[in-house]
């Protein structure tokens, strides 16, 4: 006698069918359809099943469903102005439905309260004919601000190259904030001259910027004969058909201040340099120039924020053995300018060329003196440590004074020598020159 299986299939409107499987299909896969009466998109619908045996039934299967409208989510809240809060959320597929869908803030239709510090459970309630759905959100909504734009912003003390600026909040709290405000500045640069009609610049100098020339629109620099012994303000203005723009302004102190000079170092074919804050450049900032210390130049320079007391100089125009001169200083606008350190270094130093001292010998009994004239710091190509001078079979004396002149070698035997100075450098000993001197017999 053939046993016959149920199948049984429960639905949350109470509609459930029964299917029987015949034992020669008992172990195989199944397929059944059915078509709501209600559309898939309007409502959940679910689905489980479970057997019978004779008398023996099973547990039913865990639920598989499809959702229904409302299927909002992600919801987050945040404020504005610490008396109201605005929530957002992902919004569920349209339902089609005739009534609309509700929505609740914490059982309210608005909200409107004072906000205290610390996490709150916020909850969104989503009704529809077919259902209801909760989401909440965890969150201390005083650090969760969405600030409004400032007002009334104007600017102040309004200088060539720098300017205060006002602004006002609409809600008073936010001046509690811990604040990093963010300035965009959108100003009028001179990029192309026909778009803008620039037809000249005027290019003013001199200790009181009395001086003065007209350029074509097509240049965009011009060399000055200066006197750089004394400090100049220079200015750059465009004209076109509205008039002049603002000046920009750059003081230019004099060459070499009364300021000793300390060496500087290179890294990486630049010079990193740093100083100590100077009250007086809080409103103007620094600039750090450079040149060659010895031959004909042009001064290049950058300005460097009255916050940041380091800089670091690159420039495509450093050459291999050439001093440069380095200064530090303050420029504001109204030209007042302190210089407040000056260096001198190689971005790399070379060795000193060959035969470069001209050297002279004197005899004292059996001591022989080399002397030989100071090199010109321009002829230089390394900074010179010392000196050492060799004679007799890699016999040698030394010092370790830059400025020395001479050195001498004692307790000769009275023969003919050969005397080879060579300078101390970072690059090693070089400049070898030489002088050969027979020693005279004493009577």
């Amino acid at each position: 006698m053939k046993q016959a299986h149920w199948h049984e299939l429960l639905f949350l409107w109470n509609n459930q069918e029964s299917i029987s499987v015949i034992p020669e299909f008992i172990g195989q896969n199944h397929q059944w359809n059915w078509t709501s009466p209600m559309p898939l998109e309007c409502a959940s619908h679910s689905v489980r099943l479970r057997s019978t045996y004779k008398n023996l039934i099973s547990q039913w299967s865990p639920l598989q469903t499809i959702p229904d409208p409302p299927a909002d989510k992600d919801l987050t809240c945040e404020t504005q102005d610490f008396e109201s809060v605005e929530c957002h959320w992902n919004a569920g597929r349209n339902t089609y439905l005739i009534r609309f869908t509700k929505y609740f803030l914490n059982k309210s239709c608005v909200q409107r309260m004072q906000l205290g510090v610390g996490e709150r459970n916020w909850t969104l309630t989503v009704q529809n004919p077919l259902g209801t759905v909760e989401l909440t959100d965890l969150a201390d909504l005083s650090k969760r601000v969405h600030m409004l734009a400032p007002e009334s912003v104007t600017a102040t003390d309004i200088e060539p190259r720098n300017a205060s600026l006002r602004l006002q909040w609409a809600t008073e709290k936010y001046c509690t904030l811990p604040l990093v405000c963010q300035i965009q500045l959108n100003g009028n640069e001179y990029i192309d001259t026909e778009s803008h009609g620039i037809f000249m610049y005027e290019v003013t100098w001199g200790k009181r910027a009395e001086d003065s020339m007209s350029v074509q629109p097509s240049e965009h620099s011009v060399a000055l004969s200066l006197d750089r012994n004394v400090k100049h303000v220079v200015t750059v203005k465009a004209r076109n058909s509205y008039g002049w723009s603002s000046p920009s302004i750059i003081t230019i102190p004099m060459l070499f201040p009364a300021m000793n000079s300390t060496k500087i170092f290179s890294n990486d074919q630049g010079f990193d340099l740093s100083w100590s804050a100077s009250t007086a450049a809080s409103g103007c900032g620094y600039v750090v120039d450079w040149c060659p210390t010895f031959s004909e130049f042009t001064m290049d320079w950058i300005k460097v924020p009255a916050k940041e007391t380091k800089a670091r100089v690159q420039s495509n125009s450093f050459k291999d053995g050439v001093r440069y001169t380095l200064t530090v200083y303050h420029s504001c606008a109204q030209g007042v300018t302190e210089t407040l350190d000056k260096r001198e270094g190689y971005v790399k130093e070379l060795e000193i060329s060959h035969g470069t001292f001209q050297l002279e010998s004197k005899q004292n009994n059996s001591d022989i003196q080399i002397t030989w004239k100071p090199i010109a710091p321009e002829n230089l190509s390394a900074f010179i440590y010392g000196y050492r001078m060799y004679y007799s079979d890699g016999l040698n004396v030394s010092t370790d004074d830059p400025n020395a002149k001479s050195l001498t070698a004692t307790n000769l035997n009275f023969s003919s020598y050969t005397f080879t100075v060579k300078a101390l450098t970072s690059v090693g000993e070089s400049g070898d020159s030489s002088i050969s001197v027979a020693m005279n017999s004493p009577m």
